[in-house]
């Protein structure tokens, strides 16, 4: 391979002897670059030597290297060479080779110097479609790499995250990491679905928050009967007092680690931990969220707020 590295040499060679040779021929080169750590499509040129016996087991026949000049220097390519069909081979034989009718010569010197200039003709063919073969090899290479690649590529993983917003509709001030994580946590929704410690690893891993979840009792005291002489016996009427709701509410406790400045933070951790929960809490629940600090010693005034970061004893 004459001046490429020696040790990308070893792995080309170990990767054309071993089974990675019988991938197809895009598996290969992204194998390839995979193996090597660099892009390789810039160097790369595929010859294609048509479909036989062989393509039905492998796609790669060999690989190579050749040297193409530059405007001061030599460039060392790397030729992969594959039993796949140029555009060359599936144009109409007409094309290169006119019909000659009514020609026939018994000399079997004139027909091997025509047999070996259709080979000299069919060479230079397949050279001039080399550039063709190998521009559209490597954009087969790289929709390999984004299927094989989806969830790790960035540029699909972007877009991926950006359907995912579309699918959510969630008002989530997140990063498009956590946001990845969450939707992949809903698409196993039912693993969390009232699940409360399931439901805290989850917060914790999207925004980053270390919270205690319990459910506690539902207390309407408000009476929902009317007064005396406006209800119906059955209907509205009934006695006044605390009523306890069938289906409890959901207390979150928020336990902050550092000092917490600005109270808009805490707002806006209410409002990302509600947006999560709603996803796996029954909608009739209401989500009390409350928030847990160390209390200092001692704080200057104006400095701290009291009851979120610090505390009178």
């Amino acid at each position: 391979m004459g001046a490429v590295v020696k040790e990308d040499y070893i792995v080309i060679e170990e990767l054309v002897r071993n089974m990675a040779s019988d991938f197809i021929a895009e598996a290969f080169v992204g194998e390839l670059e995979y193996l090597l750590d660099k892009n390789i499509l810039d160097t790369l040129i595929v010859k294609n030597h048509g479909m036989n016996a062989r393509a039905q087991s492998k796609d790669v026949l060999y690989v190579d290297s050749v040297f193409t000049s530059q405007d001061v220097d030599f460039k060392e390519n790397i030729v992969v060479h594959l039993s796949k069909s140029s555009i060359y081979h599936q144009l109409p034989e007409i094309f290169f080779y006119p019909l000659s009718l009514g020609v026939n010569s018994s000399n079997k010197k004139e027909v091997v110097n025509t047999i070996r200039k259709n080979r000299e003709k069919e060479k230079r063919d397949l050279d001039f479609f080399t550039f063709f073969d190998t521009e559209i090899f490597k954009e087969k290479v790289k929709i390999n790499n984004r299927s094989l690649n989806f969830f790790s590529d960035k540029r699909s993983k972007k877009n991926l995250v950006d359907i995912f917003k579309q699918i959510v509709n969630a008002d989530l001030l997140i990063s498009d990491e956590s946001f990845y994580k969450l939707f992949l946590n809903l698409c196993k929704s039912e693993v969390f679905k009232e699940n409360l410690p399931e439901l805290e690893k989850l917060i914790h891993t999207v925004l980053g928050l270390k919270v205690k979840i319990d459910y506690v009792p539902s207390v309407i005291n408000e009476s929902p009967f009317l007064s005396l002489g406006d209800a119906v016996l059955g209907v509205d009427l009934g006695l006044s007092g605390q009523v306890y709701s069938e289906i409890d509410d959901v207390k979150v406790e928020v336990q902050l680690e550092n000092d917490i400045e600005n109270f808009k933070t805490l707002e806006r951790n209410t409002l990302m931990i509600k947006e999560v929960l709603s996803f796996f809490l029954i909608s009739s629940r209401k989500i009390n969220i409350t928030f847990k600090s160390n209390p200092t010693q001692g704080f200057i005034l104006s400095e701290k707020f009291l009851g979120y970061n610090s505390y009178l004893n």
